[in-house]
C-alpha cells in the first residue's frame, strides 16, 4: 500500500483546515477578552477622575 503525494497534501489539507478555524475562534475570543477587561479599567479610571473632580 503506497501514500502517493496527492493523498499526503490532501490529508493535510484535512487535518489543518478544522485546526484553522479552532485556533482563528481562540484567538478571538481570547482578544475579545483582554479588550472588555482594558474597557472596564478605563471605566474605573473615569469614574475615578470623576469623583475626584467633583
Amino acid at each position: 500500500m503506497m501514500i502517493t503525494l496527492g493523498d499526503l497534501i490532501f490529508q493535510l489539507f484535512a487535518f489543518l483546515v478544522p485546526l484553522t478555524f479552532i485556533i482563528v475562534i481562540i484567538v478571538m475570543v481570547r482578544s475579545s477578552t483582554r479588550k472588555r477587561e482594558q474597557i472596564e479599567k478605563l471605566e474605573a479610571r473615569v469614574e475615578d477622575l470623576e469623583r475626584r473632580i467633583k
